[in-house]
C-alpha cells in the first residue's frame, strides 16, 4: 500500500468517524432541547389557564 492510499484510508475512516459522532451528539443535544421547550410550553400553558381562571373568579364577583 503506497502512502497516498493510507492518506486517503484514513481521510474516510475519520470522516465516516466524524459523521458517526455529530448525529450522536446532535441526537442528544435536540433530545435535551426537545425537553426545554416542552417544559416551557407547559408553563406557558398552565400560566394562561390561571390568567383565564383568575379573570372567571374576578366576572363572577
Amino acid at each position: 500500500m503506497t502512502g497516498l492510499q493510507t492518506i486517503a484510508i484514513a481521510a474516510a475512516t475519520a470522516f465516516v468517524v466524524s459523521v458517526v459522532c455529530c448525529r450522536i451528539s446532535a441526537s442528544i443535544t435536540f433530545r435535551i432541547i426537545d425537553r426545554y421547550v416542552k417544559d416551557i410550553v407547559n408553563m406557558a400553558m398552565e400560566s394562561i389557564r390561571n390568567a383565564n381562571f383568575g379573570k372567571q373568579l374576578s366576572e363572577r364577583s
